[in-house]
Formats: C-alpha cells, structure tokens, sequence
C-alpha cells in the first residue's frame, strides 16, 4: 500500500475534525486553552502571535481574549496578496474584520516587527515528534524561518495527532502540542 500523500492525510485530517460534535469540539477547545494558559512557558512570555481560528479549528478566540486581559501582547496574521503572511499587533477582537475569504484578520497593512516568544500555530494534523501538516500554502513555515527562536505551540484535537507525516527540509517543526487529554512536549 503506498504511503499516504500530505492532500490525502488534509482530507482525512478534515474529516475527523468535522466529525466530533460541535458541543464537543467546543469543550475540547476549552480544555486544550485551559492547558495552554498553565504551562509555565507561556505565563512568563509577553509576546504572541496567534491564529485566529476559523470553521472548525480550535477555536483561539478566548485564548486572544485572555493573553491581552493578561498584558500580553498579541499580534494575529494577515495575509498580503496571497502570497505572505504579516503579523499585526491587536488591542481587542473587535480589532478583526471579515476578509474576503470569510476569515477574521486586522484592516492596515502595519506589520509588527519586534520579538515573538510564542507563536500559536494552526494545523491540519500533528505528530508526537511535532511535525504539522498545515494547509499546504507554507505560509507558517516562511513566517517562522524569520523566527527561529520562537517556541511554536500547537493547539490540536486529540484526534489530529497521526503516527506519520511527510516533511521536507523547510517544514517547521512544533515545539509543544497541547490537545484536551495532554501535552505533547518535543525534544
């Protein structure tokens, strides 16, 4: 049988994340923040950049909320004719417009430039040695090659960890990944 190809293991990530219950996605979400906000990695860093959660994903909504309640500061990302990925520091949600594509994103163009301590890092897809599958557009890889210092957390439904995922040189591996039932610390 031959290995499986990164479109085909997005799809089958895909339809396992749609196919938990939404009332229990939701409290997996919660729970997975909730171990996020313990870890003592991130209670001492001041700096973020996070995702901002779409469709089905974890939801970082509340994580936003709680990090700038905290005194952090949170920069999300923007995407700039389709092809790269800028970070924006934000003061609130309600910073966030709707783009054309139905995401929520911050209006300007007025790229942050200083220290990232922490990103928190959308995927499709997790392994235990931290590989991530992502959406296929490399826009997190390209970001991060620009901080290499930075810890890279993923937050992930138990349901996307996978034994195997192809990578190839420029793939950016994950630091830590928190699901609802644990956290996957990498070496």
């Amino acid at each position: 049988m031959p290995a499986a190809t990164k479109n085909d293991l997005r799809e089958a990530a895909r339809l396992a994340r749609r196919a938990m219950p939404a009332a229990r996605r939701k409290e997996a979400a919660r729970q997975i923040v909730e171990q996020f906000l313990t870890r003592r990695v991130i209670q001492t860093a001041d700096a973020f950049f996070v995702y901002v959660s779409y469709r089905d994903e974890v939801t970082t909504h509340d994580l936003i909320r709680r990090l700038l309640a905290d005194g952090k500061m949170v920069a999300v990302p923007k995407i700039l004719n389709t092809k790269r990925m800028i970070a924006i520091e934000i003061g609130s949600l309600d910073d966030l417009v709707k783009s054309e594509h139905g995401m929520l994103e911050p209006p300007g163009e007025l790229s942050y430039h200083g220290p990232i301590e922490v990103c928190v890092t959308p995927g499709l897809a997790f392994t235990e040695s931290g590989e991530r599958l992502g959406y296929g557009r490399g826009y997190y890889d390209r970001f991060l090659a620009r901080y290499k210092k930075t810890l890279c957390v993923a937050p992930a439904f138990e349901c996307q960890i996978v034994k195997h995922i192809p990578t190839e040189p420029h793939d950016r591996t994950m630091d830590l990944i928190v699901t609802e039932s644990r956290v996957i610390r990498v070496s």
